[in-house]
């Protein structure tokens, strides 16, 4: 048989093109395409690693926006800070003034008030760089949010002023007054706490709720996560590890007690404990309260512990105003070497018995027979150890000697001692023809 020739196609017939037989030797009928898996898995890696790299790519740009703008709010938070820093420096300076600010923008955000080792720190919780005050005392709540801010600045005077006193309320915060005040004999102060939270401008007025008894508390409705501050007058209706009125556990609630101290006055601190009970604060003293350094007659400290967070902060703004108490006092202390140089001279137009007696009541030196003025509401006790003329240079130096006892051991009986002894005596020198040192 005669094998059949391969003949080029050219010259072969397009019909018997369809016809001519194709080797198949080439890929066997029964035997399987042969597929390249190492490729296949290259293009797949390749893939894979296209999008991991992409995905890198992608969030890395994503990255540098969201940074980019978290900066941003940084920023803007501190900004912020910086310019409530400046407005409340401002506040503090007007005396007796009440301001209102507006913090609609910031009603989102949560304010934070601390203060240690007599520095302040204030800022947006979270937000920014907060701003730290060696100087000016600041009282307020811990951290609030609200849409406005009461900005009350009241002098402080021990005897003679010594700073002005800045007080935070947020808009809407209630004050609870517990007890009459009779029994702490801070009924008067009750009083002219609640005409002083009166006010003309709705913005600039205080919430302030009176209650007589502990039923009248536990009666009171208030609402869910409310601003609460209850102030207990008597010195013992809030009771530590008493249970909390039901209606109070899911608002925000604190106490501050004033306690009656010998002479003084002083306070202790509550807020709602993980028992449901009243847990005292032990940040200033495991024991002793923390002690309220002002004259009777002076309500500005009792003021700042109503607005106060807690007994910390109170005390650590209390040592901003006693450091500056010594820097004032030495000024003071010059004054009165002025006015008895000023006693001391010869040829003077005063009569002399006049000299003496102002010489005597300036610095114990002089004529000690001194007569009492028969109207001078104060006599009964001019000639009393307390209040004995001659005393108001060395109370001075009294003055300056317990300062730091009363920061530092938080004794502070002898300060305010001598703050009224001076205070008493300055109030005499008119009555004598006698230069004041201070009184107006």
């Amino acid at each position: 048989m005669t094998p059949k020739s391969i003949v080029p196609t050219a010259i072969i017939p397009r019909a018997i093109v369809s016809k001519v037989i194709i080797p198949t030797a080439i890929v066997p009928k029964n035997r399987a395409p042969r597929i390249n898996s190492k490729g296949q898995i290259e293009i797949a890696f390749n893939w894979i690693y296209i999008l991991i790299a992409g995905a890198v790519i992608l969030l890395f740009f994503v990255g540098i926006v969201v940074k980019q703008k978290t900066v941003s709010e940084q920023n803007l938070a501190t900004e912020v800070v910086r310019l409530l820093d400046s407005i409340f420096i401002a506040a503090s300076s007007a005396d007796q003034s009440k301001i209102f600010l507006d913090t609609q923008g910031l009603k989102d955000y949560t304010l934070y008030f601390n203060c240690e080792g007599g520095v302040s720190e204030y800022g947006i919780k979270g937000q920014g760089l907060p701003l730290q005050n060696e100087i000016d005392p600041v009282f307020a709540p811990l951290e609030f949010n609200t849409r406005g801010l009461i900005l009350w600045s009241l002098p402080y005077k021990f005897p003679y002023k010594v700073i002005d006193f800045l007080f935070l309320s947020p808009q809407g915060m209630k004050y609870l007054l517990l007890g009459s005040g009779v029994s702490n004999s801070l009924d008067d102060f009750k009083h002219n706490f609640i005409s002083a939270a009166e006010d003309l401008n709705p913005n600039l007025r205080l919430e302030v709720v009176e209650l007589n008894s502990v039923s009248d508390l536990n009666d009171l409705a208030v609402n869910s996560n409310e601003l609460l501050r209850i102030v207990d007058f008597d010195g013992d209706i809030i009771i530590e590890n008493s249970p909390i009125p039901s209606q109070f556990l899911n608002s925000e609630v604190s106490v501050v007690q004033f306690k009656t101290d010998g002479q003084n006055k002083a306070v202790y601190y509550y807020k709602k404990g993980k028992n449901g009970n009243w847990e005292r604060l032990k940040n200033f003293d495991p024991v002793k309260p923390v002690p309220i350094v002002s004259l009777d007659e002076e309500d500005t400290a009792k003021y700042a512990a109503i607005f106060s967070g807690n007994d910390e902060t109170y005390w650590c703004n209390m040592q901003k105003a006693l450091v500056r108490l010594g820097l004032v006092n030495k000024v003071y202390s010059l004054k009165t070497e002025q006015i008895i140089n000023y006693y001391e001279q010869d040829n003077l137009l005063e009569p002399a018995k006049i000299v003496n007696q102002c010489r005597f009541l300036l610095n114990a030196q002089g004529d000690q027979e001194v007569n009492v003025p028969s109207n001078n509401i104060n006599s009964n006790n001019f000639n009393q150890n307390n209040f004995l003329p001659g005393n108001l240079n060395k109370d001075l130096g009294s003055i300056a000697g317990s300062i730091s006892g009363c920061t530092e051991l938080k004794q502070c009986a002898d300060l305010i001692m001598a703050a009224r002894r001076l205070n008493s005596a300055d109030q005499l020198l008119p009555d004598y023809s006698c230069k004041n040192l201070f009184s107006s």
